[in-house]
């Protein structure tokens, strides 16, 4: 319903002066098929297997797999320009990602495209209600009865941690040492309680 990320003569300009840039001929769409195209609901996970011997069930890890112990949940995966090259073979450097990465124009399209996805969901579920059983109940029964379940895996953090919020970015300084970072020191955990009990 969505559709993939379309994007701009804007983002293709710039994915052309960095094909340019690299040496090679710029191409009327800088950008591979992939990016721009609805992959296959199993595609990504088809992709990574692919990568791993077959025994293996999980790989890596991210920070959504633990909302998906606490609520039932989805997954979704959305693109950002990413560059073709004439030769199949050659590998784009890291710069060059890191620069479309870096590009309003370059990434603001899958970033759309995630947020209608992420609408269009919401309003399924708010209209269909069977959809929305079978989502708690597929939670049920992978949590084995829901948070607290007998398959439940609780998060590895207790519930009475205090994450050190109030550190900031490293702070880089030239002394007469050369050039060092440095952080300021964490407040006191109890600091922290006095801090969340008072929101």
């Amino acid at each position: 319903m969505v559709g993939p990320p379309t994007f701009s003569d804007e983002a293709r300009e710039f994915g052309r002066k960095i094909q340019e840039n690299l040496g090679y001929e710029p191409m009327e769409d800088p950008f591979t098929r992939e990016c721009q195209e609805v992959a296959a609901v199993d595609a990504a996970d088809k992709s990574s297997r692919y990568q791993y011997p077959g025994w293996m069930k999980t790989q890596g890890s991210d920070d959504y797999v633990d909302y998906q112990w606490t609520a039932p949940s989805t997954r979704l995966y959305t693109a950002c320009a990413t560059l073709r090259l004439p030769d199949p073979e050659a590998l784009v450097p890291r710069w060059a990602r890191c620069a479309l990465n870096g590009y309003a124009p370059c990434i603001d399209p899958g970033i759309t495209v995630a947020a209608k996805t992420i609408g269009a969901t919401v309003i399924d579920l708010i209209v269909d209600p069977d959809g929305l059983a079978k989502a708690k109940e597929e939670f049920n029964r992978r949590t084995g009865g829901g948070v607290g379940g007998s398959k439940w895996v609780a998060p590895l953090l207790s519930s009475d941690f205090h994450p050190p919020v109030d550190l900031p970015w490293p702070e880089y300084v030239t002394t007469v040492r050369g050039f060092e970072w440095s952080l300021t020191k964490p407040k006191a955990e109890k600091e922290y309680k006095i801090l969340y009990e008072g929101l």
